[in-house]
């Protein structure tokens, strides 16, 4: 992302993130959020972080339901008052992955979270890291157990219309998801026929304008000839002995 410093010891921000959000509070809202992009990066052979991809996974409209179920804010997304965050208990140390989401499923108790449809932010995945996440990939087993622990914290999994709720609502982001992705393939695919139509036109003035410029050329060429078949005649003695007859006659004419 151009234009973005380092957020912690991996994520980055963009210059206006603490801005937009600063904003919203002095606006009276408690705790707004904005957008991230996730960057996948890896170790290059130097030690170098390189890119390998970006995805929009993260942002969105605040869900509670769909929020209890999967963690689609991520923390450097939101600004929270220092003394909410210590009326919801602040994070607890017993919990080493999905800290961050506990306590905002404690702050969301208190407030909603309010979104602003702002990216700026990078969450930044780093494969093969030795952090919490990287030692505990998704789909791994110390991932599952974590979200089953969150998940029976918060009641969860006692709850069946809660949780069928939740499901129901993570369906429908994916749902919206997949019909954003349909049109921006149909978008891409607009945008490529416009690129080739105007690749096509700008081809076809360009071999008009490569004839116009010979055909001026040419023209060009042929008054070069004219101006010096002209010069040979005005350097000839014949043309100069014509030259001072005329100015004889013209002499004669006016008196």
């Amino acid at each position: 992302m151009h234009g973005c410093d380092s957020l912690d010891d991996d994520d980055l921000r963009c210059r206006d993130h603490l801005l937009v959000r600063g904003r919203a509070v002095e606006r009276g809202v408690d705790a707004p959020y904005v957008d991230a992009v996730q960057g996948v990066w890896r170790v290059a052979e130097g030690g170098e972080l390189e890119p390998v991809a970006r995805h929009r996974t993260f942002g969105g409209d605040f869900d509670r339901d769909h929020f209890a179920l999967v963690n689609y804010i991520p923390l450097p997304c939101v600004a929270i008052p220092r003394l909410l965050a210590l009326e919801a208990g602040g994070f607890d140390p017993e919990i080493d992955l999905y800290e961050d989401w506990d306590l905002l499923l404690r702050l969301v108790r208190r407030v909603p979270l309010t979104y602003l449809p702002a990216v700026t932010c990078e969450y930044r995945v780093i494969a093969g890291s030795q952090g919490i996440t990287g030692v505990h990939p998704p789909g791994s087993e110390g991932q599952l157990a974590a979200l089953k622990t969150i998940w029976r914290r918060h009641g969860l999994l006692e709850d069946g219309d809660r949780l069928a709720s939740a499901v129901m609502a993570l369906v429908a982001a994916r749902d919206r998801a997949a019909e954003r992705a349909r049109v921006c393939d149909e978008e891409l695919i607009e945008g490529h026929g416009i690129r080739d139509g105007l690749e096509g036109e700008l081809e076809r003035i360009l071999s008009e304008t490569a004839g116009s410029r010979e055909r001026i050329q040419g023209l060009q060429g042929e008054v070069d000839r004219l101006n010096g078949i002209l010069e040979q005649i005005y350097q000839s003695k014949t043309w100069k002995l014509h030259d001072r007859v005329e100015r004889l006659r013209n002499r004669f004419r006016s008196r």
